[in-house]
C-alpha cells in the first residue's frame, strides 16, 4: 500500500503573514482604549503605551524564538503541545481555541455596535427609521451575525482570499491610525 501525504498549500507570502500579525495586534480595542487611556492618564498615556509596547516586544520576541525552534503550523498550540504533552497540552489547545471564539465574537459585536453608532451620527434619518422599527439592540445584533457569517464564508473560500481580505482591512486600520497620529501631531504644534 502507498501512503498519501496530505499537506496544506502555502498561499500566504511574507507580506500576507505580516499583515495577519499586525491586524491581530491592531484590534478594534485600540481605537476605543486610546481615547479612554488619554482621558484617564492625560499626557502620561504616551508613557503607558510605551511601557505596553515594551511588554509586547518581549512577547513578540518569545513567539519569534518559539517559531524558529518549532517551525511548523499550529502557532500557540504547537508550542504548548511541545512543553506540555498529553492531556495538559490538549486542554490548553482547547482553551486557546475557545479564547479565539470569544475574541472573534467580541470583535463582531463591537463592529455591529460601532456600525450603528456611525449610522446614527452621520445618517440620523436612516438610524431613526431602523431603531423605530427594531429597537436599539436588534440592529446591532443583526449586524454582528451578518459580519460573522460574511467572515465565515470568506474563510470557507480559502486561505488566499482570507489573506487578501485581511490585507485590505489591516491597511485600512493602519491608515486610520496614521490619520489619528497626524491629527495628534497637529494638536501638539
Amino acid at each position: 500500500t502507498t501512503e498519501t501525504k496530505i499537506s496544506f498549500s502555502r498561499d500566504l507570502g511574507l507580506f500576507d503573514a505580516t499583515m495577519i500579525g499586525i491586524g491581530a495586534m491592531i484590534g478594534a480595542g485600540i481605537f476605543v482604549l486610546a481615547g479612554i487611556a488619554a482621558g484617564e492618564a492625560g499626557p502620561a498615556a504616551l508613557l503607558a503605551f510605551a511601557l505596553n509596547g515594551l511588554v509586547t516586544l518581549l512577547t513578540a520576541l518569545s513567539y519569534a524564538e518559539l517559531a524558529s525552534s518549532y517551525p511548523k503550523s499550529g502557532g500557540g498550540y504547537s508550542y504548548i503541545s511541545k512543553a506540555f504533552p498529553g492531556p495538559a497540552g490538549f486542554a490548553a489547545g482547547w482553551m486557546l481555541w475557545f479564547c479565539y471564539i470569544i475574541a472573534c465574537s467580541l470583535y463582531a459585536l463591537g463592529f455591529g455596535s460601532y456600525f450603528w453608532e456611525f449610522v446614527q451620527n452621520y445618517f440620523p434619518s436612516i438610524s431613526g427609521f431602523v431603531f423605530g422599527i427594531a429597537g436599539h439592540r436588534t440592529p446591532a445584533l443583526v449586524m454582528t451575525v451578518t459580519v460573522g457569517v460574511i467572515f465565515i464564508l470568506i474563510n470557507m473560500r480559502g486561505t488566499a482570499l482570507t489573506g487578501n481580505v485581511e490585507n485590505v482591512i489591516t491597511i485600512a486600520k493602519i491608515i486610520i491610525l496614521g490619520i489619528f497620529i497626524l491629527f495628534g501631531i497637529k494638536q501638539i504644534f
